[in-house]
């Protein structure tokens, strides 16, 4: 008799227990209405054109020391003479 009254006891707390947690569906919210109306072009004339406005020859470069910048650096620059150190002027080669 006292195992069916605590098994009634757990099986009344647990039916509580899924009726008080049980999840309660997401409403989605009502779709927007779709304009279906053809849409209005702009009047006026096409034009065809081979670049783009105000492009040039080099592509992107912003100056014509950009191209021989290269990764950030100064423009202009290159190697060295042959037997120069790393930041020395090519004039003090010989000192």
């Amino acid at each position: 008799m006292i195992v069916m009254i605590v098994t009634a006891v757990l099986a009344i707390g647990t039916l509580a227990a899924f009726y008080f947690t049980k999840p309660v569906p997401v409403q989605p919210p009502q779709p927007e209405t779709v304009v279906v109306a053809p849409p209005q072009l702009p009047t006026g004339d096409v034009v065809m054109a081979n670049a783009l406005p105000n492009a040039t020859a080099g592509g992107n470069s912003a100056s014509p020391a950009a191209a021989s910048a290269g990764f950030g650096g100064r423009g202009g620059g290159g190697a060295g003479p042959v037997g120069s150190k790393p930041g020395v002027s090519g004039a003090s080669v010989g000192q």
